[in-house]
């Protein structure tokens, strides 16, 4: 075979216009010349010596070759006019096949049928440029399919002589697309497919490799690609339905071509595909299921072999795997498109559904699919993982059985193949809920009154084939990396739990109005205390929060908080991400299994201390602190106003220190939910807990100057220690200040200088007592001289804001007033202030506040700059001469 192609490659070669012959004789000399007209053509066929009718023949042949790729052919073109003036001459080419017939019946071949059928071919592609030349091309044609002729093409393709298979399949391929496909019908009928050595043609390739990454293999085609071009041809977009239908028909002559696929040059593998997508997937008059049955498991498995070739292959650096992934994301991943139908989410297929859908045996739509995402090797090629994980999310009944089928190692072990799993496991978990199999029917607004069955939804949350044994190792690992892997994918899991039990909530809300004993609530309530069967106990979730380092088993999960007063190891980067992802787990587990959670009685606060001390711009620090800030807010059993963990402060403390120092607003905003819950829910807010919201507007923050006056965060913590020493006093003994916000209303009645009579007291309009907390500290300290001057500055300026606010709030303006001339007494000309601009700018504060309410009397009386700044620079010497 490959000395017969080389022989023909030489042939070829020897007589190329364009090139200089290697041996130079008379009829490569005549080849080079070319016929100048019709008449030397036909006068050239009828001479009777063989070696010069052998010439002659092989000169046509040249003459007429239309080279791959080659521009649009002029109507003037030198190679028609030769063409036309000796098919006029020589009508269907008779001269042609008159001496095939005598060459055939003497059988004195001596290579003469291929030069004859290599002409004939090249005169189709020839003449097929032109619509007026077609008439000569349809009589050779129509002579090539009668008579003797097309079983002797027949018998060429059964045969030994590769140069003979090969240009007998390239005159096929000119009668297939001449005129435009008119033909192709009658060539469908004509060939032989029935015949046994077809098969053998795709596997006749050319091997040698000098052409493969450098020309079209389509310029110089080896058996098995002109074989697949041929058969292509009946299935192009330019094909009618009928045509493809008869050839579909053939399914395993079709389905064959895909066979060793991924062993064919990028160009053919393109034409492959194209046109399976153009002329057989968008041709909506082909039957769906004649079209699922071409793309069988058989067929997307010899397409995925393709994903091995990801490098990429010559000069235009083609990479034949993304072209393959490309392919059957379109062809898998759409429903209602390709191979994915549309199924019906989390509940089972209907046994009365339509027939049209595959798989008639199963309860699935998408068997083919099914059983095709099990054998993707998702651990070991990026575009496989992203095929199956895509195929998964569009088709969510498939998730169920691919656990059981797919073979994922998830037994956690220290490897690549195991994250690689695990990680994976966890994308295919945070898939988005398909919250369309919810509704009775498509484009309904009305939901199902029965829910999806409690395996199915289990199995979107988490693996059938991973356990709480799995897990539980996994959290206890000697590695790192395990555990945090580990911790990142039960995170995901409780994630999506979180979001199934929202969903059903508002369907159960929509379906039953207020009544929480519907269907959709009992099989939540089921798929919570399923999930909790199959997670770890919250006491391992706690060891690792606790010991993000080191790893806990046995009896050290009991005794963890025995040894939480030890600080947090969490310093190194590795130490920071693990700590992260555990207190994320924590706090999910509060938001899931609340119940648990208080029954469990554990402390979080040893837990969450240590995290909140750390300082840093590291994001996972920041994530960290969140963490506990939600973890905070969702338990109610930790004491907010006692110490923290291992830390000298209360939580308060620490909690407010994060509102006010925190460059993140996510950080900001939990903290101020989370102050608020606190503080609205304590006695000292009870009276009024939308006062809490005044007090947060008010509160200092780390501005730039701020910063400016003290090195980082430490500009506000004494500001921080003040309240939070306030709060605790306030919280020991709350009645006796509030009886101070009261005695203000009897202050007013007894001033000489009040009007009328003033308004009934009503402690719900009265502050807090935390105010009064705070200014008999602010006066006790300030005349002391023991509060640090920027400190004073600060206590001065918050107060001024939360008096100003809580005048929105007072039904009467003159209890703010009487607040305010409370506050001025306090920094009075014979006070011990150390340093005197400190002392002026508090007294400029409390002069403001008052200014700023006076401005009330009189409305056109303008309204005096807040600004605080100071008229001196102030520098560490003075802060220090206190």
């Amino acid at each position: 075979m490959v000395q017969s192609e080389q022989k023909a490659d030489n042939e070829n070669r020897s007589n190329n216009a364009t090139s200089k012959p290697q041996h130079q004789n008379k009829g490569s000399q005549q080849i080079a010349e070319g016929f100048p007209s019709g008449a030397s053509v036909k006068s050239a066929l009828d001479v009777q010596n063989h070696e010069t009718l052998k010439a002659a023949i092989t000169k046509l042949r040249n003459q007429l070759t239309v080279r791959h790729n080659e521009p649009t052919i002029s109507a003037q073109d030198a190679r028609l006019q030769v063409a036309r003036g000796w098919l006029g001459l020589s009508p269907a080419a008779k001269q042609i096949f008159d001496l095939w017939d005598y060459f055939n019946s003497n059988h004195q071949n001596a290579g003469f049928t291929p030069l004859l059928l290599s002409t004939l071919a090249n005169l189709l592609i020839l003449i097929n440029s032109h619509h007026a030349d077609h008439s000569h091309g349809f009589s050779i044609v129509k002579a090539l399919l009668g008579g003797n002729y097309i079983r002797r093409l027949a018998a060429y393709l059964g045969g030994t002589q590769t140069d003979l298979i090969l240009i007998t399949l390239k005159l096929f391929n000119a009668m297939a697309i001449f005129a435009g496909g008119k033909e192709s019908k009658a060539v469908l009928e004509a060939f032989p497919w029935g015949m046994k050595a077809l098969p053998k043609l795709l596997q006749m390739r050319r091997k040698s490799k000098e052409e493969t990454n450098e020309i079209s293999p389509f310029a110089k085609p080896d058996i098995r690609t002109a074989y697949i071009t041929f058969v292509l041809s009946f299935v192009s977009s330019s094909s009618t339905p009928s045509v493809k239908a008869t050839v579909l028909d053939q399914r395993d002559a079709f389905t064959s071509i895909f066979k060793d696929l991924y062993r064919d040059p990028y160009l053919l593998v393109e034409r492959v595909l194209e046109v399976c997508w153009q002329g057989i997937w968008c041709d909506s008059k082909i039957r769906r299921s004649v079209k699922v049955g071409l793309f069988s498991e058989w067929t997307l498995g010899h397409i995925v072999k393709l994903y091995d070739r990801g490098e990429p292959e010559g000069p235009l650096h083609y990479i034949p795997a993304e072209l393959a992934h490309q392919f059957l994301l379109s062809l898998c991943t759409h429903p209602g498109t390709g191979l994915c139908y549309r199924d019906r989410g989390w509940y089972p297929r209907p046994v009365e559904d339509d027939e049209e859908v595959e798989a008639k045996s199963g309860r699935i739509y998408n068997k083919i699919l099914g059983n095709f995402v099990k054998t993707l090797r998702i651990s070991e090629d990026s575009r496989q993982h992203d095929l199956a994980l895509r195929i998964l999310e569009s088709s969510p009944e498939l998730v169920q059985d691919y656990w059981t089928g797919s073979g994922l190692t998830l037994e956690p072990r220290l490897s690549s193949r195991w994250i690689t799993n695990i990680a994976f496991a966890g994308e295919v978990v945070s898939l988005p809920i398909p919250l369309y199999c919810f509704l009775l029917a498509a484009g309904s607004d009305q939901y199902n009154p029965i829910p999806p069955s409690r395996s199915a939804i289990l199995t979107a949350i988490i693996p059938s084939t991973l356990t709480k044994i799995h897990l539980t190792k996994g959290l206890q690992s000697s590695s790192r990396l395990v555990r945090h892997f580990t911790a990142l994918f039960i995170s995901k899991s409780l994630r999506k739990c979180f979001e199934v039990l929202q969903a059903m909530s508002r369907i159960n809300q929509q379906l039953e109005g207020d009544d929480t004993s519907g269907a959709w609530t009992k099989r939540g309530e089921e798929i919570l205390s399923d999930l909790a069967r199959r997670l770890p106990d919250l006491q391992v979730i706690f060891a690792l929060s606790q010991n993000p380092a080191g790893s806990l088993k046995g009896k050290d999960v009991e005794t963890a908080q025995s040894t939480s007063s030890e600080p947090n190891s969490g310093s190194t980067p590795q130490g920071t991400l693990l700590q992260e992802s555990s207190l994320r787990l924590l706090w999910l587990y509060h938001v899931c299994f609340p119940d648990i959670v208080s029954e469990s009685r554990l402390d979080v606060g040893k837990v969450v201390g240590n995290t909140v001390e750390e300082h840093g711009p590291g994001k996972m620090v920041l994530l960290s602190q969140l963490h506990v800030i939600r973890i905070l807010s969702e338990n109610e059993s930790f004491n907010w106003a006692g110490k923290l963990g291992s830390s000298q402060h209360s939580a308060f403390h620490h909690i407010i220190r994060l509102l006010i120092t925190s460059t993140s607003e996510s950080i900001r905003s939990a903290s101020s939910h989370l102050i608020t819950k606190l503080l609205s829910q304590s006695v000292i807010f009870e009276h009024d807990a939308s006062e809490v919201e005044l007090w947060l507007v008010a509160f200092p923050l780390l501005d730039d100057r701020t910063s400016s006056l003290k090195e980082g965060t430490s500009a506000v913590e004494g500001f921080i220690d003040f309240l939070d020493d306030c709060l605790q006093r306030c919280l020991k003994t709350p009645y006796r200040y509030l009886e101070e916000s009261l005695n203000v209303y009897d202050q007013l009645e007894s001033d000489t200088g009040a009007e009328a009579t003033y308004p009934t007291r009503n402690p719900h309009d009265a502050p807090s007592p935390l105010l009064f907390t705070v200014i008999e500290q602010f006066r006790i300290r300030y005349w002391k001289g023991s509060l640090n001057p920027t400190d004073s500055l600060d206590i001065a300026s918050f107060l001024r804001k939360l008096v100003l606010q809580l005048a929105g709030k007072q039904p009467d303006i003159r209890y703010v007033r009487k607040l305010a001339d409370i506050i001025a007494t306090i920094p009075s000309t014979d006070t011990l202030s150390p340093v005197e601009p400190f002392h002026e700018a508090v007294k400029r504060e409390a002069q403001i506040l008052l200014e700023s309410l006076s401005f009330t009397d009189s409305p056109t009386k303008t309204m005096p700059s807040l600004d605080v700044a100071m008229d001196v620079d102030i520098n560490k010497n003075e802060k220090q001469g206190e």
